[in-house]
């Protein structure tokens, strides 16, 4: 998918997007990575709390298969083959909602406010910049 975790790291979600369809809106899917908007590691990194590069060793006891880590791509090796592992699961939470699925949430303000003329996206977005700068 290309998606760069921030950290060097590819872990892709399937999400949930808004397709507008004519005068309606309908669910698509595409990929995010909400860990790309997350600084946490960097910053715990720049103190001294640990590292962002890793590596992966373990077994997959759904796929039986073994798991492993390549240039920061978290993946599973099924018959020699190297695939990506990514999650079709959404854990659910009210308030990291807006942050894990940023890219869906957006997509449904982006329709509702093309299809309505309304600004919900902007007015979200300026209810969470606490110092106005964007």
């Amino acid at each position: 998918m290309g998606i760069d975790d921030g950290s060097g790291g590819h872990f892709p979600q399937v999400v949930p997007i808004a397709v507008i369809e004519g005068k309606n809106i309908s669910t698509g899917l595409d990929f995010d990575c909400c860990l790309s908007r997350d600084r946490c590691f960097a910053t715990a990194e720049k103190r001294g709390l640990g590292k962002r590069q890793y590596y992966v060793v373990g077994h997959d006891t759904v796929s039986d298969s073994p798991m492993v880590s390549i240039h920061g791509h978290l993946g599973a090796v099924r018959a020699g083959v190297f695939s990506d592992v990514i999650t079709r699961n959404l854990y659910f939470d009210v308030f990291k909602f807006p942050w894990d699925l940023q890219k869906t949430a957006f997509s449904y303000f982006d329709a509702v406010d093309t299809l309505t003329g309304s600004s919900l996206k902007k007015e979200f977005l300026e209810a969470f910049d606490e110092d106005g700068n964007g």
